[in-house]
């Protein structure tokens, strides 16, 4: 892997979540970190695209997500291949989602930026998380075998 190239790319971060899900215990834990990592480490808080619309209670899901601290919140009713029919709604909220992101990008384009720099300390950032995830898993892993053990 090479870590140091001379790449300018503005990374916008962007979580994708369906309304037909609810969210868990685990994922009040993680937004916030997500959110708090995605700004740490790109400059822009994260994105939340709530996905199929019609599936759920969209209002009460974008009320949830803004309580654990998201900004930005775009919801979306799919394409499927049963409901392909392009409508105003759809195609005015796809718009609505590309415009917030290259608004992130203009305001990133804005501030000084040092292109190498950044894409170490990117690298550098995911390799911690990741290798900090992994010890986490293995410890909840371990944690559980001697939970089984004692029972």
């Amino acid at each position: 892997m090479h870590i140091d190239t001379n790449v300018t790319d503005i990374l916008v971060p962007i979580f994708v979540y369906s309304v037909k899900s609810t969210i868990t215990e685990d994922m009040k834990d993680y937004l916030p970190v997500f959110s708090r990592n995605c700004t740490q480490s790109t400059g822009l808080s994260p994105i939340i695209v709530l996905t199929h619309r019609s599936g759920g209670n969209y209002f009460e899901l974008k009320k949830q997500f803004e309580l654990l601290g998201a900004d930005n919140i775009i919801i979306l009713e799919n394409y499927t291949r049963a409901d392909h029919i392009k409508t105003r709604q759809r195609t005015m909220d796809v718009l609505n989602f590309m415009r917030l992101a290259l608004q992130n990008v203009a305001f990133r384009m804005e501030q000084y930026m040092n292109p190498r720099r950044e894409r170490v300390e990117h690298k550098k950032f995911l390799l911690r998380y990741i290798h900090q995830s992994v010890l986490e898993a293995r410890k909840k892993e371990e944690e559980a075998i001697l939970r089984n053990k004692k029972r």
